[in-house]
């Protein structure tokens, strides 16, 4: 998991989890299936303010959010496997990237998130 706060007006903290192994009975193993991990855990890293290229970067991203009323036209002809949906929250809001129930982010942006997102981990 990838959480972006605000903190102050020009202050941004990114915290990151990954998922580890855990011990049955032990830990507070999540509800996930994951191929050989029997007991998956959140693992925190070490939490950490963004650049000020990183938080415009973000923020440039999200004014320009394009969510979908309606479902793509992909959910006329195919299924969504729910063990790849991914959902992005904002501001009190979760959106799956892809929904054949209602509101879906645009995949174009869902795209361009994830690469931003995913270059803030590194």
């Amino acid at each position: 998991m990838l959480t972006v706060t605000r903190l102050a007006a020009e202050e941004y903290r990114l915290e990151v989890s990954t998922i580890g192994q855990g011990q049955s009975g032990v830990d507070d193993c999540l509800p996930y299936v994951i191929l050989g991990v029997t007991c998956p855990i959140s693992v925190p890293q070490p939490a950490r303010s963004l650049t000020a290229d990183e938080r415009q970067k973000v923020l440039g991203l999200f004014a320009r959010v394009l969510v979908h009323e309606t479902p793509p036209p992909i959910c006329g002809c195919a299924e969504v496997d729910p063990c790849l949906l991914r959902l992005v929250a904002w501001d009190q809001r979760t959106i799956p990237v892809v929904s054949c129930d209602g509101e879906s982010l645009d995949s174009r942006f869902a795209d361009e998130l994830i690469q931003v997102l995913e270059a803030l981990r590194s």
